[in-house]
């Protein structure tokens, strides 16, 4: 039998292992990040204010925290100053500001909250494929002069002029937004020699795919998946 003391000790140890056990569960450390899909070394960046030089090929990874990245964050003017970030990973990144990582070399990008990116964001990078699910409006230049080969775009609602252009191997395009719904600026694939596939999801759809692509002068096959 149990003295009245020892039933109150045992159950104070139960009690603060529940406590633990709680405080484990449900970890809310600021500390812990999402990890980078591309490597487990990159930079991380805390500070949108304060960030570091970036001297040599590095992947950066944005604090859970920041949502937003300023213009002219990584800017460089040309070739001869082409940053050294190659890839970016941003779980809450929901914007990205004019101009922000012009003449760098990312090849990687993973911003699934992404939606809306400035002019020129991404001009002269090694980008060769982007899924950018959440992303709703695209500005001028955004991507201009990379080596994209495919496109994914689940919600896009408008492509700035120049968006796309001089990317001369783009050959695919997944547009699955009501084309009556989609505002498509001038010469977004200037400088592409190639014939683009446009995929899209709905069948209904495909005729005024065809006629809104064409109005735009795009070089271009409309298939539905």
């Amino acid at each position: 039998m149990h003295t009245q003391i020892e039933k109150i000790t045992l159950l104070f140890i139960a009690t603060m292992l529940l406590i633990i056990t709680a405080c484990k569960g449900n970890n809310n450390d600021p500390t812990e990040q999402e990890p980078c899909p591309f490597c487990d070394t990159c930079l991380l960046i805390t500070d949108i204010n304060n960030c570091p030089k970036i001297t040599e090929p590095t992947c950066i990874k944005f604090d859970d925290a920041i949502t937003s990245i300023p213009e002219m964050l990584y800017y460089f003017n040309n070739s001869a100053e082409q940053g050294n970030i190659t890839g970016i990973c941003g779980e809450n990144v929901d914007t990205i500001g004019n101009a922000a990582f012009h003449f760098n070399k990312i090849s990687k990008l993973f911003l699934p909250n992404l939606k809306w990116i400035g002019c020129s964001a991404f001009f002269n990078n090694q980008l060769t494929k982007l899924d950018l699910p959440y992303v709703e409006y695209i500005s001028p230049g955004a991507f201009s002069n990379n080596q994209l080969t495919k496109l994914v775009l689940e919600n896009v609602k408008h492509i700035g002029s120049n968006a796309f252009a001089l990317n001369p191997d783009l050959i695919e395009v997944h547009i699955y937004t009501n084309p009556d719904l989609l505002v498509l600026e001038v010469g977004i694939f200037n400088g592409n020699s190639n014939t683009i596939t446009v995929y899209i999801k709905n069948g209904d759809w495909k005729e005024a795919m065809e006629e809104k692509l064409k109005k735009r002068n795009w070089n271009a096959i409309v298939k539905v998946l």
